[in-house]
C-alpha cells in the first residue's frame, strides 16, 4: 500500500511539473506556470522526510523540463542523422541534469526549515529566494542554460515585461517565484499575515502592469535609422538538404531571388540584408555562381539608389598548425564582396558545437565530431555607413546581459539562427520570444533571421515587427515610417 502511495506521489509530481510547460510559448498560459512553481514549494514543504522531498522534487523537475524541452531531441530525427538511437537519452538526459538544481533547492530548504519554526509566508519567501538562486546558477554555471526561466511565463503580457528594463530576466523571475510561492502558502495556512503577503506581491504586479501600460502608450514608433532599408531573409531550406553540396548553388539562387524581390521605392541610401545562421560556407562562396549572385543583388539595389551590405551567418574555416579549424560566424560584406567586419560565435552549444572536456577525454573519434572553435567573446560590428550591430548566433540570444560589452554598446542587435533542426515544435517559438526579452532589457531593437523558425524582430519596447512563420520562405522589410 505504501509503495502504491509513493508511486502516486511521483506521478503527481511529474504531472505538476509538466503543466508548467503550458505557460511558455506557443501556449502562453501564464497561470499554469504559477500553479506549477507553487506546487514545487508545496511538494518540498509537505514531504514527510528530506529523502522524499528530494525524490519528489527531482520528478517535478523531470516533468517540468521534459515537457518544456522534449523538442531538442527532434534534431536527432532529421533525415540522415546516424544518432537517432540517442533520442531517449536526449529527451531525458538534459532534464535529469537540470533537475539537480531543483533538488538542491529542496535540500537546502528542508535543512533550514527543520531547525526553525517558520510561518508559511516566511517559508514561501525562503523557498522563492533559494529557487531564484538555483535558476541563476542554471543560467550561468559551467556553460549555462537559462531556457524557460520563470520570467518567460509572461511572454505575451507585454505590460509586465516592461519591468525587464529595471529588474532583468532574473529579477522578474524572482518576483514571479515570490508570487507563485506565496499563493502556495495560502494552501498551508490562511492567516492574516499570509493574505497580506499575497496582497502585497499581487499589488506590485498590478503596479508593474499599469506602469508598463503607460510606458507603451507613450512609446514612439521605432526603426534603426530613417535612411536605412533592412530586409530579413528566411529561405526555409530543409535541414536534410542544407549540407548537400549538390544543392549549394540552388541555395545561393534562393537567397538571391528573395533578396531582390520587390525592392521598394524610397529615399533610403543604404540597404542591409540579413541572412540566417550558416547561410553560406567556404565551398559555396568559392564558386563562380556565388560571385554572380552577389553581383545580381548589388546591381538590383544600386538601381534603387542604395549602397548594399549583407550580414550573413557563415560556416568558415582556416588552417592552424596544419589542422583545419571551423567557426560558426557572422560576416558583414560590402558591395564589393569584401568582409568589412566579422564575429565568431563564442558561446557554443555543448555536444552540438563542441565536446565538453575534450582536452581531458578525447571522444571525438567515437562521435566523429571535433566541434567548432570558440570566438573571443561578444563584440559589435562596425562600418561608417551602418549603425553598430551586436550579433547573437543561435542560442546566444537566450543569455541575459551577455550580448555585448558595456564599452561597445551597439545601436542594433541582430540574432541569426537555424531552427530547422526542430521542426514545428515549441522550441522555435520559445527561441523567438527570447529575442523580445533581450530587446526590452537592452532597450534596443532586435532583428531575427532564421533559416526557418520565426523571422522578424522586436522594437526596444518588445513590440513585434511583422514575422515569417515556420516552414515559410520570404522576407520581412524594416523601413522608416518617415519615408
Amino acid at each position: 500500500m505504501k509503495n502504491n502511495k509513493n508511486i502516486y506521489f511521483v506521478f503527481l509530481s511529474v504531472l505538476l511539473g509538466g503543466v508548467g510547460a503550458l505557460s511558455f510559448p506557443p501556449y502562453n498560459l501564464f497561470f499554469f506556470g504559477l500553479i506549477s512553481y507553487g506546487s514545487l514549494f508545496l511538494i518540498s514543504h509537505y514531504s514527510q522526510s528530506i529523502k522524499q522531498a528530494l525524490l519528489l522534487s527531482f520528478f517535478w523537475g523531470i516533468g517540468f523540463h521534459v515537457s518544456g524541452l522534449w523538442w531538442i531531441a527532434e534534431a536527432l530525427l532529421v533525415d540522415g542523422n546516424p544518432y537517432r538511437w540517442a533520442y531517449p537519452l536526449a529527451v531525458l538526459g538534459l532534464p535529469a541534469l537540470l533537475s539537480i538544481f531543483v533538488v538542491i533547492t529542496a535540500l537546502i530548504y528542508r535543512r533550514i526549515v527543520q531547525n526553525l519554526a517558520m510561518s508559511a509566508m516566511c517559508s514561501a519567501l525562503l523557498f522563492a529566494v533559494l529557487f531564484s538562486g538555483a535558476e541563476w546558477l542554471r543560467g550561468n554555471i559551467l556553460t549555462g542554460f537559462p531556457w524557460n526561466l520563470p520570467a518567460y511565463i509572461w511572454s505575451e503580457q507585454l505590460e509586465v515585461l516592461q519591468a525587464l528594463r529595471v529588474f532583468g530576466a532574473y529579477g522578474l523571475s524572482a518576483l514571479t517565484l515570490i508570487l507563485s510561492m506565496l499563493l502556495g502558502a495560502l494552501v498551508i495556512e490562511r492567516t492574516r499575515k499570509t493574505f497580506i503577503g499575497v496582497g502585497t506581491i499581487t499589488l506590485l504586479f498590478v503596479v508593474i502592469t499599469l506602469l508598463g501600460y503607460q510606458r507603451l502608450e507613450n512609446a514612439p514608433t521605432y526603426v534603426p535609422s530613417p535612411d536605412l532599408f533592412i530586409r530579413i531573409v528566411q529561405p526555409n531550406i530543409a535541414q536534410s538538404q542544407k549540407w548537400d553540396p549538390d544543392k549549394y548553388i540552388d541555395h545561393l539562387y534562393q537567397f538571391r531571388d528573395i533578396s531582390i524581390s520587390n525592392i521598394p521605392e524610397g529615399e533610403q541610401k543604404r540597404a542591409l540584408l540579413i541572412f540566417p545562421e550558416t547561410a553560406l560556407n567556404d565551398v559555396m562562396m568559392s564558386t563562380v555562381e556565388a560571385r554572380d549572385a552577389l553581383n545580381n543583388i548589388v546591381k538590383a539595389y544600386e538601381n534603387k539608389g542604395m549602397e548594399l551590405f549583407i550580414l550573413t551567418g557563415a560556416l568558415r574555416s582556416h588552417i592552424n598548425n596544419e589542422n583545419r579549424e571551423y567557426y560558426n560566424s557572422a560576416l558583414l560584406y560590402d558591395k564589393e564582396g569584401y568582409i568589412v567586419d566579422d564575429y565568431d560565435k563564442s558561446h557554443l552549444v555543448p555536444f552540438g558545437e563542441y565536446i565538453p572536456f575534450s582536452n581531458i577525454i578525447n571522444i571525438a573519434p567515437i562521435v566523429q565530431f571535433s566541434g567548432f572553435q570558440s570566438g573571443s567573446g561578444a563584440k559589435s560590428l562596425h562600418h561608417k555607413s551602418l549603425p553598430s550591430i551586436a550579433v547573437a548566433i543561435c542560442y546566444e540570444i537566450i543569455f541575459p546581459k551577455k550580448l555585448f560589452s558595456k564599452e561597445d554598446k551597439p545601436e542594433l542587435i541582430v540574432t541569426i539562427t537555424n531552427d530547422a533542426w526542430y521542426g514545428d515544435t515549441a522550441g522555435p517559438y520559445q527561441h523567438y520570444m527570447m529575442a523580445r526579452y533581450r530587446a526590452i532589457e537592452e532597450q534596443l531593437p532586435v532583428l531575427r533571421s532564421a533559416n526557418t523558425g520565426i523571422s522578424g524582430g522586436f522594437d526596444p519596447f518588445g513590440r513585434a515587427f511583422p514575422s515569417l512563420k515556420i516552414n515559410e520562405s520570404g522576407y520581412i522589410d524594416i523601413v522608416s515610417s518617415e519615408n
